[in-house]
């Protein structure tokens, strides 16, 4: 018996987008500095589907079947599901947008699924984008990218070389069930390892993404629609710096006493937990 012809593939899907953009565009009318800030991060997006279609000296993934789209503020990424590890490469080419993004005191949301879709260089649909979509509006609310449980165990099935314990347990770790709703999400926040120099420049984002999160805090702190997405982001932030067992990127000569007055500058850029926040 012939199946029915169908241009749908089974594809890992995540779909994303700026928070906050329309309260950013309005505030950038008459501000140059916000204006560039807003252009910096289309670029950030944009370079990442350049790099995909083009790689960076020619031969990008794009011929082996993965596709980003970027349009004003949103970012679509697909990987064919059975491209190995394509899961873990999906969180991990989002965890690097969250960073970038951050750096400019950005942050995006997003939803991740699993499903039947079709997607190329200009077009974008199917079960999979309408989940991620629903994902991304209708459940992240705050600045999360989020997968559910079934997503996390298709996409480990999907794949050979995430049925060991070790490569399983990499995965694992960039990502974090969210207590509250069950939702898991990227967990950016913790992973240093993909700077380009941990050592240096990992207290120095989280400084910079921490000058921002206050600023907005105090800013919407009586915004009843905006303020709990900050507070959720509050939350997290203080969880990772809190948190006894935070690695710390430390070079390995590095003396004791060193490492104590490092972890104590770390400790120090936990936010007070109310209004005004400091």
């Amino acid at each position: 018996m012939c199946q029915n012809p169908s241009i749908y593939e089974s594809r890992i899907l995540a779909f994303v987008d700026i928070l906050g953009f329309q309260n950013m565009i309005q505030q950038s009318t008459f501000d140059y500095k916000e204006q560039q800030r807003i252009l910096d991060a289309m670029n950030i997006i944009h370079s990442y589907k350049t790099l995909n279609d083009n790689g960076l000296n020619g031969g990008g993934l794009k011929e082996h079947g993965i596709q980003i789209t970027t349009f004003s503020d949103s970012a679509i990424i697909s990987y064919p599901i059975d491209f190995e590890g394509g899961l873990f490469h999906v969180l991990l080419d989002l965890i690097h947008m969250q960073i970038d993004l951050s750096s400019l005191g950005i942050f995006i949301r997003g939803g991740i699924s699993i499903g039947l879709a079709y997607h190329d260089e200009y077009n974008a649909f199917g079960p999979a984008m309408n989940e991620a979509y629903r994902l991304e509006s209708t459940k992240a609310e705050s600045p999360r990218i989020i997968l559910t449980s079934q997503t996390l165990y298709d996409g480990i099935k999907a794949s050979e070389s995430l049925q060991n314990p070790y490569d399983i347990s990499l995965l694992e770790s960039l990502i974090r069930q969210d207590k509250a709703d069950g939702f898991y999400y990227l967990d950016y926040l913790r992973q240093y390892q993909e700077l380009d120099y941990p050592e240096f420049d990992y207290y120095l984002w989280l400084n910079t993404i921490r000058d921002y999160l206050v600023q907005n805090l105090n800013s919407y702190h009586s915004d009843e629609k905006i303020y709990p997405k900050y507070r959720w982001m509050l939350e997290y932030w203080n969880d990772v710096l809190n948190s006894p067992g935070l690695s710390i990127p430390v070079e390995e000569e590095t003396s004791a006493d060193e490492r104590k007055r490092i972890r104590e500058n770390y400790s120090r850029l936990v936010v007070k937990p109310e209004y005004p926040y400091q």
